[in-house]
């Protein structure tokens, strides 16, 4: 794994400055990750480079809490909603196929499977200029959907004298969250601040 991922961000990586990475372990390969990159003389971290570090939300909800916080793409500047997975988004169509495949040999079901995976790439690739604006358009209907969600909520939750109050503690919580941005870079604890309860999930907690 070392030498696959750091292979990787040694290729022509001229002009980039930062690189997110996905593990579906993060949470434990990375803790002497550093270390050991430093102790081998055949890795090495490209300088000016910032490693983002995070598990696919493919995999993350079956981690602890505190990995959800520290490790999520949702909680990653750059990252958003990503599943982190390539492989495993091709399972469902490949399973059109298996009726014909199972009865064949390796060889040629091998060649089966790479012609339906290369005829998959090959979509993607010419559809790719039609991504951006449908990703964006419904990233920004989700946006929409969850702001109007939580106002609705907010003024259920803490009554409508208290908004005012929660503009404030907004402002307070964009605050934190851009500190943690920084901070996070030396120390993942950092980011413990997304497991804070809101008053209202404490009560349904009980």
């Amino acid at each position: 794994m070392d030498y696959s991922i750091f292979k990787a961000l040694n290729f022509n990586m001229n002009g980039i400055e930062v690189a997110l990475i996905c593990y579906d372990v993060m949470c434990q390969w990375s803790i002497h990750m550093k270390d050991r990159v430093n102790g081998s003389m055949h890795l090495k971290i490209p300088d000016g480079l910032e490693l983002r570090l995070g598990i696919s939300l493919f995999h993350i909800y079956g981690h602890q809490d505190t990995c959800l916080a520290r490790y999520s793409p949702t909680f990653i500047e750059g990252g958003w909603q990503i599943d982190g997975k390539i492989i495993e988004t091709l399972w469902a169509p490949l399973n059109e196929i298996s009726r014909s495949t199972r009865g064949m040999l390796t060889s040629h079901r091998r060649e089966v499977i790479d012609d339906h995976m290369n005829d998959s790439n090959w979509k993607k690739l010419v559809d790719l200029g039609k991504l951006p604006l449908t990703h964006a358009a419904s990233k920004l209907t989700e946006i929409m959907q969850s702001m109007l969600y939580l106002n609705a909520t907010t003024g259920h939750f803490l009554g409508q004298h208290s908004v005012r109050q929660h503009s404030v503690t907004s402002i307070d919580w964009q605050v934190q969250i851009l500190l943690a941005f920084g901070l996070k870079k030396k120390n993942m604890q950092e980011s413990n601040i997304y497991t804070m309860l809101l008053p209202w999930t404490s009560m349904i907690s009980r």
